[in-house]
């Protein structure tokens, strides 16, 4: 899944703190890093990059995401997924 964050994905509205790459939040998912970036470098052309820039909802949006998953197996140590946060990020955080 890749999600971009800090960027005004509407024109004339403040920044957006968790929108989807793939432009489906219902449907975020990548396949390899490569898809990742190109997701990435598409957005980077339709966004407008714009502050604040607020990690609070996307890590907190990570974190839910995993203890989902982990909730819904009896033995947490039997399941095969992982999840991996990768933050590109310009510098500047807002809400920390």
């Amino acid at each position: 899944m890749a999600y971009g964050y800090g960027a005004s994905v509407t024109q004339g509205q403040d920044a957006c703190d968790l929108f989807s790459l793939s432009g489906d939040f219902l449907d975020p998912f990548i396949s390899d890093y490569s898809e990742m970036l190109a997701c990435y470098e598409g957005t980077l052309k339709s966004v407008k990059l714009a502050l604040p820039v607020n990690y609070n909802k996307i890590i907190k949006f990570a974190i839910d995401l995993a203890a989902s998953e982990f909730s819904q197996v009896e033995d947490a140590t039997q399941t095969h997924n992982y999840f991996v946060l990768v933050l590109l990020m310009a510098g500047v955080i807002d809400d920390l």
